[in-house]
């Protein structure tokens, strides 16, 4: 369940971190809740969806200050 749980987390964070910093609050938060929706539709339960919604809003953040700070960027350069 780890695993499943860990996935789903960085899935998250990929979807909040393709959602433009432009975008207001509502369509940020409805790119959420349609990810949340098909958790829904694949069986999980209230608290499997909580647990990975906490953990990826907790990581989201993180890279979003680091990025501020300047330590780590939060997308990758051209190369």
């Amino acid at each position: 369940m780890q695993a499943k749980v860990s996935i789903l987390v960085a899935d998250l964070v990929r979807v909040m971190s393709n959602v433009l910093e432009e975008c207001n609050r509502e369509e940020r938060s409805k790119h959420m809740q349609y990810f949340v929706h098909r958790m829904r539709f694949s069986a999980y339960v209230q608290e499997d969806k909580v647990l990975v919604y906490k953990k990826a809003k907790k990581l989201f953040d993180n890279i979003v200050e680091r990025d501020r700070a300047g330590q780590c960027p939060m997308y990758r350069g051209k190369f």
